[in-house]
């Protein structure tokens, strides 16, 4: 009897409670499991039937198929973040790239936890955004590039007892401006095209033998002449001249310091927001024109019966920047030009 006893204990399993788990002090030798392309099968079918479960939510995933799924989402996410870095830093079609914030996250973050219909929903918005991202980035790239910056001389001629056309030739040649404005401008700077080519237009101040001209190297629209308030012995006009994507206006204004701040004021009615204003402003002390400002040479453009120096030569402007100002050397007129260089600025327009 106690070696039957003996061979049921050889048989026997023991038992270990510990912790809420129960398991064999028994060993048993398995053997090992080899791949098959059946077993890989039904794990691809597992892994469906859980993925399917996840996106049309008919039952709740079990502990090791949420878990699969959790490393599955994160794993997307992943992925996502590092694509839209990519196309932050290159951009589909070169240039600026617009997108800069993760769209796609949202849409890949909730698919493991979300319902189904919040899940569409976020990757409606995202392919939305993408789309309207793209379009934005091709409407940008397809606008055309500003202007380069351009370089204006203005300059008081004198009438016929200053600057000859000879003097005018010379300082274009020298300086080779974009534009150049004169004022007191007469009829023998007509000639300027058979010298120097490009456009030329003037315009006599009503009643005088002078006025204001302009001179440019490439083609242009003939500019519009608009009146300014009149004085008691001399009625004044400005030229403006639209060059694309500013305008310039040039003047030749009255020496009452009341009556050019109103003709200063308006010429700017006259002009949109991207402009300047250049000439002989007869002005001394700020100009008080709203919105603009003086960015012309800060040195005398010209002295007074001789003795008193004056900045009366000025350039304002509105919506553009300007990369250079200087006045230049004194010729045969009593006033030096000036010149500029005038630009968009896209800083201020942006904002």
């Amino acid at each position: 009897m106690e070696a039957m006893f003996e061979r049921d204990l050889e048989g026997a399993t023991e038992v270990v409670l510990d912790l809420g788990r129960v398991h064999s002090t028994r060993h048993r030798d398995h053997p090992a499991r080899k791949g098959s392309p059946g077993r890989l099968a039904a794990g691809a079918v597992g892994l469906g039937s859980a993925v399917s479960a996840a996106i049309t939510n008919h039952r709740a995933l079990g502990p090791a198929e949420a878990k699969v799924m959790a490393l599955g989402g994160a794993l997307l996410l992943a992925l996502a973040v590092l694509a839209v870095a990519a196309l932050a830093y290159h951009p589909i079609g070169g240039g600026r790239a617009v997108v800069q914030h993760d769209v796609a996250g949202p849409c890949l973050a909730v698919a493991p936890v979300a319902p189904a219909a919040t899940r569409l929903t976020a990757c409606r918005r995202t392919f939305m955004l993408l789309r309207r991202a793209r379009i934005l980035h091709v409407a940008r790239s397809a606008r055309p590039a500003r202007d380069p910056m351009v370089k204006i001389v203005s300059w008081n001629l004198l009438r016929l007892t200053g600057a000859s056309l000879d003097d005018v030739v010379r300082l274009a040649r020298r300086e080779q401006p974009d534009l150049l404005l004169m004022q007191e401008a007469t009829q023998r700077m007509d000639a300027l095209p058979a010298r120097l080519g490009g456009f030329y237009a003037r315009v006599p101040l009503p009643g005088r033998i002078h006025g204001l001209a302009i001179w440019s190297k490439a083609p242009r629209p003939a500019p519009r002449v608009v009146a300014l308030p009149a004085g008691a012995m001399v009625e004044r006009v400005a030229q403006i001249l639209d060059l694309g994507t500013f305008s310039i206006a040039n003047v030749h204004l009255s020496h009452g310091q009341m009556l050019n701040r109103r003709q200063l004021r308006a010429v700017a009615r006259h002009l949109p927001h991207e402009a300047a204003v250049l000439g002989d402003y007869n002005l001394v002390g700020p100009a008080l024109l709203s919105g603009f400002q003086d960015v012309g040479p800060r040195e005398p453009t010209h002295r007074s019966l001789s003795v008193v120096p004056l900045r009366i030569d000025r350039c304002l402007v509105r919506g553009l920047r300007c990369h250079e100002a200087r006045a230049l050397p004194r010729a045969s007129s009593d006033h030096r030009p000036i010149a500029v260089r005038l630009g968009v600025d896209d800083a201020v327009n942006n904002t």
